[in-house]
């Protein structure tokens, strides 16, 4: 309320004429900080400004006087609640939370926490949250009371990677709620949750018998759809046909080479089994 607005009125009467029942008003007690003046006719004026974070509520003590001699008072009381005005947004600790999670973390696992602070008192300070937008997969819960996250379903780093959720916090004022907002990254870490894929999984390749002791016969295509040092890989020769006389090696950038000379007529077909195996823990 601005200052100068009327908040009450008080009426006393008194049965004298003249000087005598002619009557006036002041306030004799429970005016902290001058916050109201009354008027002659007993109006109530607001003098300064209210702050109900600080004063909820006054308790006036009034006097009516007249103007006899001696003159003859009463008095009344006078309770004025200050009703609180939803001044204040709510307000995040931060503009943006940071948080990574591993991508094998179980359903209901907590990711962060946010929080946000109202001035005001009573409902209007206090605050519910929501997520308003980056949550289109469902993926997330944020609790509307504590302001945990939480997963709500499977995580697939391979998939995606990065999430940036937009969360609001808004005050409980039944008529005009205020709020504010906050921006939440978060980052998917990658588990050793593929292994390495050959492609294509069977190879053909023909080879000169004269072909030179270390030639490159063949480069091997293999993919791991995890992050490094999960996704990087060493490849060996695990078997063979004819048993143990292929004169081959295979190195880690997938490359088969001789490693002796080739011999049609003694051997004319390898078979070899490759094995892939990626560094992750």
């Amino acid at each position: 309320a601005v200052v100068g607005t009327a908040v009450v009125t008080v009426t006393a009467t008194d049965a004298d004429s003249n000087d005598n029942g002619k009557i006036s008003y002041k306030i004799e007690s429970g005016n902290s900080n001058s916050t109201f003046n009354i008027l002659s006719n007993g109006t109530i004026l607001l003098a300064a400004s209210l702050d109900v974070e600080k004063v909820e509520s006054y308790i006036l003590s009034v006097e009516g006087y007249d103007h006899g001699v001696p003159s003859l008072t009463g008095t009344a009381q006078v309770a004025i609640q200050i009703l609180a005005q939803n001044d204040f947004a709510p307000k995040f600790d931060r503009p943006i939370y940071s948080a990574e999670i591993l991508e094998n973390a179980t359903v209901n696992s907590i990711v962060t926490t946010v929080s946000a602070a109202d001035g005001d008192t009573g409902s209007q300070g206090e605050v519910s949250y929501s997520l308003t937008s980056g949550n289109t997969a469902g993926l997330f819960l944020l609790d509307a009371q504590s302001g945990e996250i939480r997963i709500a379903s499977t995580l697939d780093r391979e998939l995606n990677d990065f999430y940036s959720l937009s969360v609001t916090a808004t005050d409980n004022d039944p008529t005009q709620p205020k709020s504010g907002s906050s921006i939440v990254q978060i980052k998917i870490k990658d588990v050793n949750d593929n292994p390495p894929q050959f492609q294509p999984s069977v190879y053909a390749v023909s080879a000169n018998e004269h072909t030179s002791v270390g030639t490159s016969l063949l480069a091997l295509t293999v993919t791991d759809a995890d992050l490094p040092p999960n996704s990087n890989v060493t490849l060996k020769i695990v078997s063979s046909t004819p048993v143990d006389l292929a004169p081959f090696s295979v190195d880690n950038r997938a490359i088969i080479r001789t490693t002796s000379s080739l011999d049609l007529e003694s051997v004319p077909l390898y078979t070899l089994s490759i094995e892939a195996v990626d560094k992750g823990q």
